[in-house]
């Protein structure tokens, strides 16, 4: 097993089977994209969904606005970004946090990546012919100032039979 860039040294380590032996379970590994849909469709926001695709594309968005946020802001310009970032790399959870607070700059990238995420979608939409999208992974946590632009662009760009799909948060694992 090769190891992930966030557990340097972890190299062909049979952390299964070590898992395995200690719980007296039967254990697999897997993504944590995967894992969490596999969660959601069976504890959470997707319970009762006759279907289940990954969509661990959303994850990459969260990165992907902190990026561009990054690149928008310089250290020291006083925005509201570096300031929630203490002057080092702003992430999607500052850019929402940001908005939340009504910062301009937040609020237009938020708004870029909303109708981004709601092309993805629509293209998910187009694809799989889910029951539902939930939206997980950082980006998640921006849902309430991401619904109204991504639901407009889905409406926008979906086909008819997919417009009234459900995009929902996801529900396992967030914070209380």
């Amino acid at each position: 097993m090769q190891a992930p860039d966030e557990l340097p040294g972890w190299r062909e380590v049979p952390l299964a089977r070590l898992l395995q032996d200690r719980s007296n379970l039967p254990v697999r590994l897997e993504n944590d994209a995967n894992a969490a849909a596999l969660g959601e469709w069976r504890f959470g926001a997707g319970r009762g969904a006759t279907s289940r695709a990954n969509d661990a594309i959303a994850g990459r968005w969260a990165t992907a606005l902190g990026w561009h946020a990054t690149a928008l802001t310089k250290p020291g310009d006083g925005s509201a970004l570096r300031t929630l970032s203490h002057d080092v790399e702003v992430t999607g959870r500052h850019v929402v946090e940001a908005a939340r607070g009504g910062d301009e700059a937040a609020l237009a990238l938020i708004g870029r990546e909303a109708r981004w995420l709601g092309i993805g979608f629509t293209n998910l939409l187009h694809l799989y012919s889910p029951d539902m999208i939930v939206m997980g992974g950082g980006i998640s946590h921006g849902y309430n100032l991401l619904r109204k632009p991504l639901e407009a662009t889905i409406q926008e760009r979906a086909m008819p039979a997919f417009r009234d799909v459900p995009v929902v948060p996801n529900s396992v694992g967030m914070p209380a």
